[in-house]
């Protein structure tokens, strides 16, 4: 899904179809850097904690 959200190349057909730009401007850049550190945060593994039986008092 992240790898749709990449400055595509242009062309006809669909978006996904179309190679990824290498060659980027500076506002492309940004976005791929931006796109490339949530890839690199979804992607890490979690340290699940449990916490034990929660409560509630009404």
């Amino acid at each position: 899904m992240l790898d749709a959200l990449y400055p595509q190349g242009p062309g006809e057909g669909p978006r996904e179809a179309r190679p990824i730009l290498t060659e980027l401007n500076e506002k492309q850049q940004k976005l791929a850097q931006l796109l490339d550190r949530l890839e690199e945060s979804v992607y890490q593994d979690v340290a699940w904690e449990e916490l034990g039986p929660c409560f509630l008092r009404w």
